[in-house]
């Protein structure tokens, strides 16, 4: 079982800065919480989740659900490790350095595609900018990227960085940005595989990597525009830095001393960030300024996903349950 976080969000006048407030804990069913890995929301009424191995498809309005769907095979030591879906009848997958392309209103699934045969368990997630080109990354540096209805590479494999590519996102077609847990960034060019520019964003997090251990906390990622990214880490802070920029990025400290682990930005202007305590923040990453929330039943929020700057979803594979928020954005 989850729990699943839903924002809804009514417009406000630009000056009005309301802080929305959250309903009670509503159960979905659907899968083995403590497995649930990640979310794509590609619209305000249809959300869609993943286990080791099945998604799950709702709607956060209605809290209708799907029945289970298997994506692959049954392997006890892989998990999908990242879904998007670029459209409502098309969402796409990856475990392991496979794909799956499949449509989250029916049960329809196709075959699983090898993409990336040096990918181990760190093949790092998964952005799709289109429904015909979806990019992925591996521990080694290298990302790919393919026609999830095929498989079938655009280019070959290209070596872009010398760090484990752990989340992706693509603002444009021709414009993509991975991070790896100390938040070392690489932007490149997803159809010839050029690297675009690289550089370390948030300081703090390069010695709290070296001290931890470079697996010791999944990066997390948003990118509402091309010269615009905003990263959130385990030490509390959000970071907002253009991708092309070759310094550091500007560091906001909004829940300190806390595991900040998912960040979605709808906009330019309205980011939702969610911790390891049930807590949601609000902020506007052009003002640095964020406000905290909290989530009446929720204990641990591990992915948050925005549709528009009306309706979040986040999940908490903890409580076995999803809650919706109405309210208005506003400006901070």
């Amino acid at each position: 079982m989850l729990a699943i976080v839903a924002v809804a969000a009514a417009q406000a006048q630009a000056t009005t800065a309301v802080r929305l407030k959250w309903s009670g804990p509503i159960a979905l069913h659907g899968l083995h919480g403590q497995r649930i890995s990640a979310l794509a929301c590609p619209s305000s009424s249809q959300c869609t989740v993943v286990d080791q191995n099945h998604q799950v498809t709702f709607n956060p309005s209605t809290g209708a659900e799907s029945a289970p769907v298997k994506l692959f095979p049954a392997r006890s030591e892989a998990s999908i490790s990242g879904v998007a879906c670029p459209a409502l009848t098309r969402c796409t997958a990856v475990r392991w350095g496979q794909e799956v392309a499949f449509d989250p209103r029916s049960t329809a699934v196709m075959k699983p595609a090898t993409v990336d045969r040096d990918a181990d368990e760190n093949f790092g997630g998964v952005a799709c900018p289109s429904t015909t080109l979806c990019v992925g990354g591996d521990g080694g540096g290298s990302e790919v990227a393919f026609d999830p209805a095929t498989g079938r590479l655009v280019r070959p494999a290209a070596s872009v960085a010398d760090i484990p590519l752990d989340a992706t996102a693509c603002p444009t077609l021709d414009r993509c940005t991975s991070i790896d847990s100390g938040a070392d960034i690489v932007t490149f060019d997803p159809r010839s595989g050029r690297a675009l520019s690289e550089s370390e964003v948030d300081p703090a997090m390069e010695s709290h990597s070296e001290e931890e251990g470079s697996d010791s906390s999944p990066a997390a990622l948003a990118c509402p525009s091309a010269d615009l990214c905003v990263t959130v880490d385990p030490l509390g802070n959000a970071v907002s830095f253009n991708p092309l920029s070759r310094g550091a990025g500007t560091v906001v400290s909004i829940d300190r001393g806390h595991w900040l682990t998912s960040v979605a930005c709808p906009s330019t202007t309205e980011c939702v960030a969610v911790d390891s305590r049930g807590r949601a923040f609000r902020g506007d990453p052009a003002n640095g300024k964020w406000l905290p929330e909290t989530v009446p039943g929720a204990k641990t929020l591990i992915a948050v996903a925005c549709a528009t700057s009306r309706e979040c979803v986040a999940i908490d594979p903890a409580s076995g349950s999803w809650h919706r928020r109405y309210g208005v954005f506003g400006r901070l």
